[in-house]
């Protein structure tokens, strides 16, 4: 596996097998946070 760090802020790129992780799991924390984010909103808003 290589590593490459020129995308910018926190996208340090982990390519295994031709697969980025580091992408899909940045991707599926984001959204998680995003939904998380948006519960809470909601909850407060009551």
């Amino acid at each position: 596996p290589y590593v490459t760090g020129n995308h910018g802020r926190h996208s340090t790129s982990i390519i295994i097998k031709g697969f980025d992780w580091a992408q899909v799991i940045t991707y599926t924390v984001n959204l998680v946070l995003d939904c998380s984010g948006s519960i809470i909103e909601h909850e407060l808003r009551q």
